[in-house]
């Protein structure tokens, strides 16, 4: 495994002292000469006779005052006064397993194990789950779903090749019989026309909710939350609204996109940790105010605007006014998008007890899975796979996953686990899924997952998306440059499933309970 030009804080877990040895030449043979030198930015470089020489960041620190090299897949321990059970107590206190060979150190990554049983639920999936929305913004409507003159067109006018892809997503597209109402959108927003106070807001919620349910008792309504994480209201603006319209509405929203504007992927895929923590604060909200008013009931909540969105925002700085149709919003999705795409869905099954509705925002064109162009063309874009995976085959009873992962830290967030994931088991269907995503960019994760609850069952396939190049992007002239492949090296023996986890990679472990 290379570690070239990688920062080590992406990689250690714990804090690192001080290396001692300075510029310390060591000949390794075959005419080359190892340099060592300590300083923050710390490394190693290996170099010839002829000069070529290569770089290396420091993985680990320093111990007992002498420094520790790791350089490619073997080091060279004797030269640095270490025995092996200094090497192996670094590797291991880092998540690495690691064997001796003589002189050279052999570096794997520690297994990550889940454990599931089937009678150790979160909570049934709801199909709604799974939705998507199309507003009246950029090319959604216009050039997306909605183009007379496209050859796939229909007598309505609506692509027929763009249905097909919805279809594959399996988002409900019957537009009537609508019984469920969202009471405004984002009110906590200044940036919103209309824009209230927690009060304000509440008060009025609560009127429109009463006349509402005089009008048909059926339907059910949803009170808006807060716009993000980061809103300052957040979450004395949950409990203000709920204190108001708790008895008279089912469902709380919640709003949150990611984005990876300074290049930082280790913390951008672990952003789905902050969305965990976000819905976790939701829930404790709302379950207070039930306390509060001595109620039964149970609020749940709705998790319907959702996505990566950063990528369109200069773009949109730059648009003409006044366009028909403009190409506004249009984010072309890469490989890292698709991972952090497929943890959030892992997040929301993770709370399947409480998140019953979810949207991602939104499905053609504008922040979205599908894509077309002025030409006619159409395409899936990387965070189609995810979303469509988990739409077709999570579909069931979400099961608790006990999972032990080494773990990363990046500038933001510590103990990162490389694996995040999750299992539905659908009995009805006699399947049961594995969703899991491997964090890691440099290295594969072996994976072991316990059924043993289920007793036998049988590999249906291991799909996996991946890539080697995490910014890569599908287009109309490569539709299929990050598609999933069914490839996957995951095997089962009885209950226990094996599997390495591509580095990087989104993995689809099906499975037929005997």
């Amino acid at each position: 495994m290379s570690y070239k030009g990688t920062s080590a804080s992406s990689y250690s877990s714990v804090n690192k002292s001080t290396a001692t040895i300075t510029h310390t030449g060591i000949y390794l043979g075959d005419g080359k000469i190892l340099h060592t030198y300590s300083n923050a930015g710390g490394g190693v470089t290996i170099s010839d006779i002829s000069g070529k020489h290569w770089e290396y960041r420091f993985l680990f620190g320093g111990i007992d005052g002498k420094a520790v090299h790791f350089v490619r897949a073997a080091v060279l321990a004797n030269h640095f006064g270490l025995n092996d059970a200094h090497i192996l107590k670094l590797a291991n206190m880092h998540g690495y397993d690691c064997t001796t060979q003589s002189e050279e150190l052999n570096f794997t990554m520690e297994k990550a194990k889940m454990t599931v049983d089937k009678d150790f639920t979160i909570g049934v999936v709801d199909k709604r789950l799974y939705g998507s929305f199309i507003e009246h913004l950029g090319r959604a409507v216009y050039g997306g779903i909605y183009e007379p003159g496209h050859p796939t067109a229909n007598e309505a006018g609506f692509r027929g090749d763009v249905l097909e892809m919805v279809k594959e997503l399996q988002v409900p597209i019957e537009p009537h019989a609508i019984k469920t109402w969202c009471l405004g959108n984002e009110m906590d927003g200044p940036w919103q026309i209309g824009h209230k106070t927690a009060d304000e807001y509440g008060r009025i919620a609560l009127e429109a909710a009463k006349v509402m349910k005089w009008t048909d008792p059926t339907i059910e309504l949803v009170a808006c939350g807060s716009s993000s994480l980061g809103m300052p209201s957040f979450p004395e603006w949950e409990a203000t609204v709920l204190d108001h319209t708790y008895d008279h509405v089912e469902y709380l929203s919640l709003h949150q996109y990611y984005g990876n504007q300074e290049n930082d992927t280790p913390t951008f895929l672990a952003r789905s940790l902050e969305m965990d923590r976000f819905i976790d604060t939701v829930k404790a909200t709302c379950d207070y105010i039930k306390a509060k008013k001595r109620s039964k009931k149970t609020m749940y909540l709705s998790f319907d605007e959702w996505n990566v969105w950063y990528h369109s925002h200069e773009n949109d700085s730059k648009m003409d006014p006044w366009q028909i149709a403009p190409p506004q919003l249009e984010d072309v999705y890469n490989h890292e998008d698709a991972l952090l795409v497929g943890c959030m869905l892992i997040s929301m099954l993770k709370h399947a007890d409480r998140v019953k509705m979810a949207c991602l925002a939104q499905l053609v064109n504008v922040i979205a899975p599908i894509m077309t162009d002025n030409a006619g063309a159409a395409w899936r874009q990387t965070i189609f796979y995810p979303f469509m995976h988990a739409s077709v085959f999570g579909r069931g009873t979400a099961l608790v996953p006990l999972i032990q992962s080494p773990k990363y830290d990046t500038k933001q967030i510590t103990d990162v686990p490389y694996l995040e994931g999750i299992a539905v088991h659908n009995e009805e269907q006699g399947e049961v899924t594995v969703f899991a995503v491997n964090r890691h960019l440099e290295e594969s994760l072996p994976l072991e997952v316990d059924l043993r609850s289920f007793g036998k069952c049988r590999l249906i396939e291991h799909i996996v998306l991946e890539s080697d190049d995490l910014k890569a992007a599908n287009t109309a002239a490569q539709p299929n440059r990050v598609a999933p492949h069914n490839r996957g090296d995951a095997e089962v023996s009885d209950t226990l499933i094996t599997a390495s986890l591509a580095k990087a990679s989104w993995n689809v472990i099906r499975l037929k309970v005997q």
